[in-house]
């Protein structure tokens, strides 16, 4: 009775004694998960701080400037991206050369370099750079849109999707760039990031021109076109000097000032000679020779006459008669004329009723006649029984017709 009692007591002692330790665990667990709290929020504050204090340095293109909101953005060339800025008063905006200027000063196309903090995007400065590059009062740009490349001289550069190109502020195509454009580049390395369009483009588009087709013109000491049917020529901008130039005719000197995107009419129908000289260059001798009905002896020397159109005849006799009309509009003009010779005909009487061969070649029932030529040819007679007969004649040269008259065909019955 007494073992069982005391047995109890040990059974009870163990329960309170297991209840302690697990309260003791659940407490730990508690203050474990309480400091891990305390020290995620520590290292977050921390984080925050350390980003915060976190500073890039970067060269960049500015592609906005925002005077209302105090904002700048800027292309960042090193990261190829997009970043905005925040300016306040705090922060150090300066030329190139280190001197203080205003928000307002700085334009789109300004290269800087600036450095900032990531998480406020807050500049310690904002300077616009001469690191970079520069070229000014370029011409004749070779800009191939396929290879994304840029030609200046000697010197390829290239340029990305983010190239800007501007035309007074504005930003524009580069397909709108020419080589007669002058322009400023500004790169930084192997690369070209702004292209500015200082002075553009027009043209001197040519009226009444025709006289001067395959002639040529110049314009200043970099353009010189052959001058074509329609002739409208990109220039740039400013005064330029004009030289139209065609064989046989004193050069035409005109001074002209153009203007960006504007259409210089040249009219040079005043510039026209209006009137030439015609050679005629006669393969004949003795040849009588008419201009618009008027016989002209001496056909050997130029004939001066006023530009138009010209009925030209000439006749010899044995050739065929000659007539062209012309459109005489040129300082010098040889014409050549070789008249045709008549045709003669062979002309065979009899005997009748007999085919005729020339050559070879059946002619046809004779009474025939035929063109020919001077010469030697074989001539044969056949007809339905009655023997060939081949003959030798001479066609002579002598401007006329030729007549012959053969003997009848022996017949096969007698």
């Amino acid at each position: 009775m007494k073992t069982n009692a005391t047995t109890k007591m040990f059974i009870f002692i163990g329960i309170i004694l297991t209840s302690l330790l697990v309260l003791s665990g659940c407490g730990s667990n508690n203050n474990s998960n309480a400091n891990n709290t305390r020290n995620n929020h520590t290292e977050d504050q921390d984080t925050q701080e350390e980003r915060r204090n976190e500073y890039i340095r970067t060269l960049g293109v500015i592609r906005n400037v925002d005077t209302v909101n105090r904002r700048l953005s800027i292309y960042d060339i090193e990261n190829e991206e997009l970043i905005t800025l925040n300016i306040d008063g705090a922060v150090n905006l300066e030329d190139k050369f280190g001197e203080q200027i205003t928000l307002q000063q700085f334009k789109l196309g300004h290269m800087v370099r600036t450095k900032f903090e990531v998480e406020s995007r807050m500049p310690e400065y904002v300077q616009i750079t001469a690191q970079t590059w520069e070229y000014r009062r370029v011409l004749n740009l070779d800009i191939d849109t396929e290879a994304m490349t840029i030609k200046r001289g000697n010197d390829t550069f290239n340029y990305t999707d983010e190239l800007l190109v501007l035309s007074n502020g504005i930003p524009i195509e580069i397909t709108d760039i020419t080589p007669h454009d002058e322009l400023t580049l500004k790169g930084y390395r192997d690369k070209v990031w702004v292209v500015n369009l200082d002075n553009g483009h027009g043209f001197i588009d040519l009226r009444n021109h025709d006289y001067f087709i395959n002639g040529t013109i110049e314009i200043g000491s970099n353009i010189m076109e052959i001058i074509t049917e329609k002739t409208k020529i990109p220039v740039p901008v400013g005064v330029h000097r004009i030289i139209i130039d065609k064989n046989n005719i004193e050069p035409i000197v005109k001074e002209l000032m153009v203007e960006k995107d504007q259409n210089v009419i040249l009219d040079l129908s005043d510039e026209v000679p209006k009137e030439g000289t015609i050679t005629f260059d006669m393969v004949q001798e003795d040849v009588d020779l008419y201009i618009n009905g008027q016989r002209y002896e001496d056909i050997d020397s130029p004939k001066t006459l006023p530009f138009g159109n010209y009925l030209i005849v000439a006749q010899k006799e044995g050739y065929q008669r000659y007539e062209r009309s012309i459109d005489f509009n040129s300082p010098e003009l040889t014409h050549r004329i070789n008249l045709e010779q008549e045709l003669k005909y062979l002309h065979v009487n009899s005997p009748s009723n007999v085919e005729l061969y020339l050559e070879g070649d059946y002619i046809g029932i004779i009474p025939v006649s035929v063109p020919i030529e001077p010469g030697n040819y074989g001539i044969t007679l056949r007809k339905d029984g009655h023997y060939s007969k081949l003959y030798n004649i001479e066609i002579l040269d002598n401007g006329q017709d030729s007549f012959f008259t053969f003997p009848e065909l022996e017949s096969m019955n007698n």
